[in-house]
């Protein structure tokens, strides 16, 4: 939903703040060249005001603003993506996709902010960060679990929408939906889980950049190494009569299309130590 509405009238000294926070996605889980899949690797997690109420940010104070990236692409379990955070809120990396590997341990999906799916005959898939997630326990939800079969094929990473889906037959598990959100102006969908994969080529595109969704796992005939999980992002959008001004190693394109607003499409931080001021 397009945040529409106009801000209330406020003390002098806070700003309103409408944001989007996404973290990374990790990457698929990898194949040793000895048939099955890679489990998809789980989303970043997802969370927004889009929807709700503005937050308000005191004036001429530094916030914390960093972007994760995602997890890179590998031959074995699919690596996590990292956090992304804007002040106090902070989306989990995604959990990286089990690998198709004769070590059972790494066949397994890891926890994040949407878990990996399972690689080849995986014990467990990954949690993902929701309300009594025994992983991180938080409320909202910012995603879902990845997918877990007994299969040779490779499980559905969770996405910031649903769970991941399971293998059926010889078909890898598709991931797990992300949402939609147009706090930039435009539709995007953010946080999609990774395709589990099968022991053939991989079937699923490279995730979009800087939506934070996880990468697909790989398979036999499409090579060892899963595909990397998508950068995480940092939407800031306040009224057009704020001020707003970062630390250098910020990464950002100001967006000015919709009346009224000045958007911030956060895609990269050189650092965990950059800001964001308000004035």
């Amino acid at each position: 939903m397009l945040a529409t509405k106009q801000f209330h009238s406020k003390p002098q000294y806070v700003v309103e703040v409408i944001y989007l926070v996404v973290a990374g996605g990790a990457s698929g889980g990898g194949e040793s060249a000895n048939g099955g899949g890679g489990g998809g690797g789980g989303a970043g997690g997802y969370l927004t005001n889009v929807s709700s109420s503005a937050i308000d940010k005191s004036k001429n104070v530094a916030f914390r603003v960093t972007v994760g990236g995602g997890g890179g692409p590998t031959s074995g379990q699919g690596n996590d993506g990292n956090d992304s955070y804007f002040d106090d809120i902070r989306a989990y990396g995604g959990g990286g996709g089990g690998a198709a590997l004769s070590q059972s341990a790494d066949r397994s999906g890891r926890d994040g902010g949407s878990g990996g799916g399972t690689g080849f005959q995986g014990a467990t898939a990954g949690k993902g960060v929701y309300p009594n997630s025994t992983y991180v326990d938080s409320t909202p939800r910012q995603g879902y679990d990845g997918a877990w079969s007994s299969s040779s094929r490779g499980d559905g990473g969770g996405g910031a929408g649903s769970v991941g889906l399971a293998a059926v037959g010889a078909v890898g598990g598709l991931g797990g939906d992300g949402e939609d959100n147009d706090i930039t102006g435009g539709n995007v969908t953010y946080a999609e889980g990774g395709y589990g994969c099968a022991d053939g080529a991989q079937t699923q595109s490279a995730p979009g950049a800087n939506t934070g969704s996880g990468g697909e796992g790989a398979g036999q005939d499409g090579g060892t190494s899963s595909t990397a999980g998508a950068d995480g992002i940092v939407v800031l959008k306040v009224s057009d009569l704020t001020t707003v001004t970062f630390s250098s190693g910020v990464t950002k394109t100001l967006i000015t299309s919709v009346s009224g607003f000045n958007i911030y499409k956060i895609t990269g931080t050189s650092s965990t130590s950059e800001t964001v001021t308000f004035s």
